[in-house]
This record gives structure tokens, C-alpha cells and sequence, in this order.
């Protein structure tokens, strides 16, 4: 069950640079009987080391802009800490739907998001820019609002244990008009710095941790990272993308009636 959850993080990932912690934190709230807290800073670790296979995947083929991460890394490494702290204010109870809303947000947006990529494949070029040299000289007036950007999607990520890819990949299309396959690398690049990071303060603040249970669940994201890759590259994956965001769906409504009752 743990290899299997960390496939679907990882092709989720893959496929859309976003999602993959939130079928993790559930899950291992549910199936494993983990605190709130303990399955988000797992979840960190798991979504980290599937975004490493995806940013080497992408670096070779050219599908990283630099300097838009570095300025969305420069504050959300910053804020994930922020973030982390604040969750240890809140109530398991209330982290818990809060998590839970955030999920469907993330569902409705994976699903739009295949919907959008389905336009770009029939205007491949449309109006995005196609490479990172374009992509550098058409967002200068806009690096404040990714440093704003990155802040946001680094408080989500220590507070939910989320790596931010549902923000960050809309918010880089939006400011910079880079095409969807550079704002996914992009966003791996970006989720692999803030869930390194938001990691490293989980494992500070507990340090006796269950390794066996995380390398289940890293190696299953690191397969399912190059599946979800494999499958971006060569198949339309917007069938793909809709089926994750039911599943997202469903277990987050399922989720949520569990906490009610």
C-alpha cells in the first residue's frame, strides 16, 4: 500500500508538477494512523525526492527557467518554516480540514488544468514563450509578485505539507507566458528546494522518525515520478490528469465525512 501510494505521488507529480501530497497526507492519516503533523513532514520528504527525478528528467531536456525559481525559492524557503510553525497552533482537528479544502481547491485545479493543456495542444505555440531565454526577457516587471508568489507557496507547504505546484505552475504561465511543459519543470524545481527544506524542519523537530516507511513511499514516488514524466512527454495526459482529480476529489469528500461524523 505504501509503494502504491508513493507511485501516485509521484505520477502526479509527473504529469502536472503538482498534487502528489495530497493523495500522501490522507492516506497516511487514514491508512498509516499518523498525526496530522507527522503525515505532512513525511509527505515533504516523499514529494522531495520524486521532484529531484523529475527536475534531472526535465534539466536535459531544457525544461527548467532558472531565474523565475530561484525567485520563487528565495522566499517560499523562507515562509515553509514560517508555516510549519504556525501548524503546531492550530488543532489537529482544524489542520486537518483545512487540509481537506485545500485538496478539493487542488482537484478543481488539476482539472483545469488538463483542460488548458488540452487547448495548448491544439495551438502548440499560441502566445507562450518556448524556451527560458524567452521566458527571462519577458518577465522583468513581474519579479516581485513571483518573490510574493513563492512566500504563499512556501507558507501552504510548511503549514499542509504541500509542495506548492498547484499555485506555483498557473502563477508562472501567468506572469511569465512560459508554455505549460517549462512552468511543470519549473515547479518541480521549485516544490524540490520547499519540500527539502520543510523536511529538514519536520526532521528537527522530530528526529525519531519512521525511515522504513518513508523509503517505501520515496522509492514508489521516484517510479512513479518517471512513469508520470514518460507519459507527459509522449501521451496526451489530460484523460490522465481528470482521473487524478476525481480521485483527489473523492478522497477528500470521503476524508471530510469521516472528520463530521
Amino acid at each position: 500500500m505504501l509503494l502504491v501510494t508513493g507511485i501516485l505521488i509521484g505520477s502526479v507529480l509527473g504529469l502536472t508538477g503538482a498534487g502528489g501530497s495530497v493523495f500522501a497526507v490522507p492516506l497516511l492519516v487514514i491508512g498509516a494512523g499518523l498525526a496530522m503533523q507527522d503525515a505532512t513532514g513525511i509527505a515533504l520528504g516523499v514529494v522531495a525526492s520524486s521532484a529531484a527525478v523529475g527536475v534531472l528528467l526535465r534539466a536535459r531536456s531544457g525544461q527548467l527557467a532558472l531565474r523565475p525559481a530561484l525567485l520563487l525559492i528565495m522566499s517560499g524557503s523562507v515562509t515553509v518554516l514560517v508555516g510549519q510553525r504556525l501548524a503546531l497552533l492550530i488543532p489537529g482537528g482544524w489542520l486537518s480540514f483545512l487540509f481537506l479544502l485545500l485538496a478539493l481547491v487542488i482537484a478543481l485545479r488539476m482539472w483545469r488544468q488538463a483542460t488548458d493543456q488540452g487547448s495548448e495542444a491544439r495551438h502548440p505555440r499560441g502566445l507562450l514563450a518556448d524556451s527560458e531565454s524567452e521566458v527571462s526577457a519577458g518577465f522583468s516587471g513581474d519579479g516581485l509578485m513571483l518573490v510574493v508568489a513563492g512566500g504563499f507557496a512556501g507558507l501552504l507547504a510548511g503549514i499542509f505539507g504541500v509542495g506548492g505546484g498547484f499555485f506555483i505552475v498557473p502563477m508562472l504561465i501567468f506572469l511569465t507566458q512560459m508554455n505549460m511543459r517549462i512552468a511543470i519543470g519549473t515547479s518541480l524545481l521549485v516544490i524540490l528546494v520547499l519540500s527539502l527544506t520543510g523536511f529538514a524542519g519536520y526532521l528537527y523537530q522530530r528526529p525519531q522518525m519512521d525511515w522504513e516507511l518513508l523509503v517505501l513511499l520515496a522509492g514508489g514516488g521516484a517510479l512513479g515520478m518517471l512513469l508520470g514524466s514518460r507519459t507527459a512527454a509522449f501521451l496526451n495526459g489530460v484523460v490522465l490528469q481528470r482521473l487524478f482529480a476525481v480521485a483527489i476529489g473523492l478522497l477528500s469528500l470521503f476524508s471530510l465525512l469521516k472528520i463530521s461524523l
